[in-house]
């Protein structure tokens, strides 16, 4: 079944970007040539088959490389967590022989999920907290890897990864924990011998190396993603042969393969399927798609395999059960489409591509069109810039035909009559009709959120909500409520006051500026904060994030605390307080405003209006969008929300966890919490404004700047701004 594409391009200033889309088929290209050091493969079709092997649907892969013939090699483990390895022979999956290792585990009561399987019938068990191996021969004997002391257990967190190179060595990642500075201090790669359990070779490397090692022609390839280079080591000698550039998308490749013919394939779940030639000088895209139609959005990649007539297998588990995908890629060009929908975003989001690809699977006869404001490769084009050329042919009846508002001038849209009327697009009881109806105009609805965010006041009934700044200003002061940065608090404050500020989205009432500054000012020196962000190093051996640690909802959590203020972009962040701590309730801070996310609108007067409709109607019903923004944002359609947080409580605690819940937050009252929302921030008020705000408020937190300064130096800001819209 063939489907057409997506068209990716930058607007403003920038030119159109070779950017193929997704789609179970086509994939469109425009153009020959992107940046220097990147190509655009022609594709005509792509064909997606799910090849999961009938009676693993409850498995989780581990493994997918390259067996002894040549052939692919699957690694699951079963529900009861005991591992098993598939060869593929004639085209079905054959299993191995895994009594030595079931024999192995039963003796030594040792269930862990690292298993890992060589082309020898070696089986590879990392125990231990992930700082020990052991060899399970074939026969049945096992032995503990003798580690050298530069891995010695203790140094390293845990053992990552694993590469064979098919002749009896295999590979191993260790991440380093003590010696060397940084957030990540680096690791080691280290081969193993199977034949004598001996390792003759360790690789020391910095912080960015990924850990997912591959071999070609029996050199170790690695991935530094801070250098954004291949690096090439002979494996005999642990010298490094050629280190080549690598043009990424990303941060690093989630799982790689190399070919006889000295590519490199790689396939990152968050933008798409890349290759590139070890000695050649470019990177080529084969698809540039968050993820390809046939998968979910919680596909985590753990394997890739290329066949020899260049399909792909790439392994993964979707909700923690195994999933295997079969890519056929026809190159050529991609026949042309009669409709055309061109969707406009300043930035280009995860949610964005997720939302593009489902819509493009639901339609397959209309070619979807991104165009993205602010692009990263043209960083000298400003903001007014771009708003200017969109504004000008809005105002000229041309342009987008949907439209992604967050941060734009939606109050001067609607009075120019640039916006259709959606009035009627939906069934408002399946929704949050506050919300849904949060930008209603006396004449009708212009626009609407997909999703939102609401400002929480949480307390375990000791403490009264406050009705004003000054009173949430006097619970820090007394040690009732903290937090831990300044963005921290600037974010869970400025939404429920936002409207105070800008009243109309383009104005600013300097009186209500200068208490949000002075008594935010306040709670952060009450909470002896000197830092404006508080980051938080998570890792799960192939990717290193940076989140913000919820400190004040930490503290309430601990007992440190009788009150919280958060941003609540889903219900499920409450999990936590509502199980753990003993009477606490929610309630919307200060105003009651819901800041919206996602804000979509179609242009008026638009000649695809029905399909544009269509889009608008799947961000706000589709179940695949509107549980796939977890933690970004909560679902506007009340029952998807509900659904999410049974799933997160299902898949992310113990029945033996569940039974310590002091209240179950299945019972709490969202719907009731939900509908209490008077609101939503101005749109405006929500993007640059907010922007310009901030950035005053950490000098005034920083103590370089007074607020009266900073009031000022925003109202010059704000007019130029407000100028420029104009």
């Amino acid at each position: 079944m063939t489907r057409r594409g997506i068209r990716r391009q930058a607007a403003g200033l920038c030119a159109v970007l070779l950017l193929s889309g997704c789609g179970t088929g086509f994939y469109q290209t425009e153009g020959e040539e992107v940046a220097s050091g990147s190509a655009m493969m022609e594709i005509a079709q792509v064909q997606e088959t799910d090849a999961t092997p009938a009676g693993l649907e409850d498995h989780t892969v581990r493994q997918l490389t390259v067996g002894a013939d040549g052939e692919p090699l699957l690694v699951t483990t079963d529900a009861q967590a005991m591992p098993h390895a598939y060869q593929r022979e004639n085209g079905e999956w054959q299993e191995q022989d895994n009594a030595a290792i079931i024999s192995w585990i039963q003796e030594n009561q040792v269930y862990n999920r690292k298993y890992y399987y060589d082309t020898t019938g070696s089986w590879w068990a990392v125990i231990q907290n992930g700082n020990s191996i052991v060899q399970v021969l074939p026969d049945g004997q096992a032995r503990e890897v003798e580690l050298p002391e530069d891995v010695a257990p203790g140094k390293y967190v845990a053992i990552y990864g694993f590469a064979d190179r098919g002749d009896g060595l295999v590979c191993f990642a260790a991440n380093q924990t003590e010696e060397k500075e940084g957030p990540d201090p680096g690791g080691v790669w280290f081969l193993v011998d199977s034949d004598t359990g001996q390792v003759p070779q360790t690789f020391s490397v910095d912080y960015g190396i990924d850990y997912r090692p591959v071999f070609y022609q029996g050199n170790l390839i690695i991935y530094d993603y801070v250098a954004t280079t291949l690096k090439e080591y002979d494996s005999e000698t642990g010298q490094l042969v050629q280190e080549v550039p690598i043009e990424r998308p990303d941060t690093l490749p989630a799982v790689a393969a190399m070919t006889e013919d000295g590519i490199y394939h790689y396939f990152v779940g968050s933008t798409g399927l890349y290759r590139r030639p070890l000695n050649g000088d470019f990177t080529q895209t084969v698809t540039d798609d968050i993820l390809l139609n046939c998968m979910s959005s919680s596909f985590e990649a753990m394997g890739l395999y290329v066949e020899a007539d260049g399909t792909y297998l790439i392994a993964g588990n979707e909700d923690g059960k195994l999933k295997l995908y079969s890519l056929s890629i026809q190159e050529g060009e991609a026949p042309a489409t009669e409709t055309t929908l061109t969707v406009w975003a300043m930035e280009s989001t995860p949610m964005l591509q997720i939302a593009a690809q489902r819509y493009q699977s639901l339609h397959p006869d209309v070619e979807l069109n991104i165009v993205i404001g602010r692009d990263t490769a043209e960083d000298s084009v400003s903001e007014q810039d771009i708003l200017r050329q969109l504004n000008t042919e809005l105002l000229s009846g041309e342009g987008p035909d949907c439209l992604i508002l967050d941060g734009l001038p939606v109050p001067s849209y609607i009075r120019q009559g640039i916006l259709q009327n959606l009035d009627g697009l939906v069934t408002e009881s399946e929704f949050y009709s506050n919300i849904l109806n949060g930008y209603a105009e006396e004449d009708g609805l212009y626009t609407v959120p997909a999703f939102f965010a609401t400002p929480v006041f949480a307390t375990v009934q000791t403490e009264k909500t406050p009705a004003s700044l000054e009173e949430l200003a006097q619970l820090f002061e007394s040690g009732a409520c903290t937090a831990g940065s300044w963005k921290e608090i600037f974010e869970a404050v400025y939404p429920a006051v936002a409207n105070r500020i800008f009243p109309d989205g383009e104005s600013l009432d300097e009186a209500a500026l200068s208490d949000f500054l002075e008594q935010t000012n306040r709670m952060v020196q009450s909470a002896e904060i000197t830092q404006e962000s508080m980051p938080m190093g998570s890792g799960n051996g192939n990717l290193m994030v940076t989140s913000e640690l919820p400190t004040s909802r930490f503290a309430l959590q601990e007992g440190n605390a009788t009150s919280a203020i958060f941003s609540m972009t889903g219900i499920s962040q409450a999990v936590s307080l509502l199980t753990q701590c003993e009477g606490v309730t929610l309630s919307p801070l200060l105003d009651g405003t819901a800041e919206g996310q996602f804000l979509l609108g179609i242009r008026a007067g638009t000649e695809n209006l029905p399909q544009a409709q269509d889009f608008v109607r799947m961000m706000l019903e589709d179940e695949q969008i509107q549980q796939s923004n977890v933690y970004g944002g909560m679902a506007v359609h009340r029952d998807m929300e509900l659904q999410a947080l049974q799933q997160t409580i299902q898949d992310g605690y113990t029945q033996e966890e569940r039974d310590t819940f002091v209240m179950n937050p299945l019972e709490y009252p969202w719907d009731e919490l939900a509908e209490k929302y008077t609101g939503l921030v101005n749109p405006a008020a929500a993007g640059t404004l907010q922007t310009i705000v901030y950035e005053q408020a950490v000098q005034v937190y920083g103590g370089q700047i007074t607020p009266e300064q900073a009031v000022e130096e925003v109202k010059a800001q704000v007019k130029l701004y407000l100028q420029e819209q104009a």
